[in-house]
């Protein structure tokens, strides 16, 4: 007796849908695809299923999925770049492209394998997407990084709202300069690479805080930001003793925060490196909770990043305090290695996006630059916007620009690729003078009156807010036979209305009391008493 094993296959099945709506069934996939491309354009909501899985589809968001902490993807204007776990909302779905999937996310348009995303038609999304609305005055945008829920995880105020918002009406846009009211206008506009259906058109938006160099200098002064943080905030001491029953990764003590004393800091290290106080600060903001997480409490550092500049530091891997973290920032990080033109992390000294700035290479995070501008703003908003819009800013757009000398544009410095952000210093008939990036002496400190270079005016794409011409006081500081970070004094450069904040400098034996003419004065210590221990 033989016994005869028939196989029996399961039938593929191809279907065309409009939204919910089935439109036709197909045996082979040729078939389907064939009426996909002659038929979409008559449907709302055009989907293309293979077998239950999405082969084709117009309108839609990725999903993607992290087995890891982060998932990479390859960026059309960075090359190899990443995104990570719990930080990364959807992105726009542009097509697919054989087992890739392109995408747009926070300006940065990518390719990702298939098999790490889910793909997500916008009717069955559209109450998670993320998108933007007015609100009290500001622009908020509405970001939600679990896909499962529907309740958005960030809702950050980051600008005063355009004129053309209106209240109550949301609006979308993954490039971050055009809006749109209408999700299927946006998705269109962005697969024609065109923005004609955009609310704002012919007026592109350009975050200022976003597009600001940090070789810049705040309006503010300490007794400006205690006001923010110690009488708005309530802020009455540094933390004492660390708890986090809450679990939302800072101290649960309201009034504690590792700032206490050491706002100058800030103030005191922009004026020797070059590098914006209210940036910084708006970067410690989000990587510190401002000053209450662990790290801060037990590491002294207001920032997610170590280079420590003493063997102390380096042995017990933990800043000294505070205060030299913020030192190290300013110095290494910022003007060291994102403020120099010939360093692997340059992609210039503004926070951007995902397509270019700081934001490109300082984080894997594609929302970490909003996450920083929207502190920024806070404090900014509060204190009564004397940053926001003081700085002229020249965006360009050509695919290279090149630096120059003199105004005459004879004598190239050097060239830059892509998009990039300058501060304007005066305009030329054919040139413009701008603020240039690289630090200008060995101990990485920047001198904006002779860091200058020029840039053609066809270069330039956008030019925003009011030239101002800004003077600058040299002071040198004196420690007197104290030190500063290895350091016997530093310049300054103040602006003529800028209130000079200092650091206090260590001197053995000795208690700082103050400067007197630029040189730091000591009274002599005659024995130390502990009133009360640890």
């Amino acid at each position: 007796m033989c016994t005869c094993f028939i196989p029996v296959y399961a039938q593929e099945s191809y279907e065309f849908y409009d939204g919910d709506v089935l439109i036709e069934s197909f045996a082979s996939i040729s078939e389907a695809r064939d009426f996909y491309q002659n038929n979409y354009e008559e449907y709302k909501e055009p989907i293309l299923y293979a077998d239950g899985e999405i082969a084709d589809l117009k309108y839609g968001v990725v999903n993607f999925i992290f087995e890891e902490d982060t998932v990479s993807y390859e960026s059309v204007y960075n090359g190899t770049s990443c995104l990570k776990k719990y930080k990364t909302p959807e992105g726009l779905f542009l097509g697919f492209e054989g087992n890739r999937v392109r995408f747009m996310l926070n300006g940065d348009i990518g390719y990702i394998e298939k098999n790490k995303t889910e793909i997500i038609p916008y009717h069955k999304a559209v109450k998670r997407i993320s998108r933007y609305a007015a609100v009290n005055g500001s622009l908020v945008h509405y970001l939600n990084i679990n896909f499962d829920n529907e309740i958005y995880e960030y809702s950050l105020s980051v600008d005063v709202k355009p004129d053309y918002f209106e209240d109550d009406v949301f609006y979308y846009s993954y490039d971050n300069h055009y809006f749109y009211d209408d999700f299927y206008d946006m998705a269109d506009d962005y697969l024609l690479d065109s923005y004609e259906h955009a609310v704002n058109f012919e007026n592109p938006y350009y975050n200022y805080y976003a597009y600001l160099s940090f070789r810049s200098y705040t309006n503010y002064s300490l007794e400006d930001l205690e006001n923010y943080f110690y009488r708005h905030l309530g802020i009455n001491s540094k933390i004492t003793s660390y708890t986090d029953y809450s679990k939302d990764g800072a101290c649960d003590a309201l009034n504690m925060s590792q700032y206490y004393g050491e706002l100058g800091s800030f103030l005191y290290y922009e004026k020797i490196y070059g590098t914006n106080a209210l940036i910084m600060l708006g970067e410690s903001m989000y990587e510190s909770s401002s000053g209450k997480d662990f790290n801060s409490f037990e590491n002294n550092s207001l920032f997610e990043h170590y280079a420590f500049d003493n063997e102390y530091e380096r042995e017990n891997e933990r800043y000294e305090n505070t205060e030299s973290s913020v030192y190290s920032h300013s110095r290494y990080y910022l003007s060291r290695y994102f403020g120099s033109i010939h360093s692997s992390l340059y992609s210039g000294t503004y926070l951007g996006d995902r397509r270019s700035g700081m934001a490109v290479n300082c984080s894997v995070e594609p929302f970490y630059n909003e996450m920083v501008i929207a502190n920024m703003y806070s404090v900014d908003s509060f204190l009564g916007l004397k940053d926001r819009n003081y700085y002229a800013q020249a965006i360009t757009l050509n695919s290279g620009i090149d630096i120059y000398a003199d105004e005459t544009l004879e004598s190239v410095m050097y060239s830059l690729k892509g998009v990039n952000s300058f501060i304007v210093l005066y305009e030329n008939e054919d040139s413009y003078k701008i603020r240039l990036d690289n630090y200008t002496d060995e101990n990485y400190a920047y001198d904006p009156e002779i860091s200058c270079g020029y840039i053609s005016k066809d270069d330039v794409t956008y030019v925003f807010n009011e030239i101002k011409e800004e003077k600058y006081n040299e002071i040198y500081l004196d420690y007197n036979g104290g030190i500063l970070h290895y350091s016997d004094g530093n310049t300054l450069f103040v602006k003529d209305d800028a209130v000079l904040t200092y650091v206090s400098p260590l001197r053995d034996g000795y208690e700082f009391t103050g400067y007197e003419d630029n040189a730091a004065m000591y009274r002599e210590i005659s024995d130390i008493e502990f009133v009360n221990y640890p």
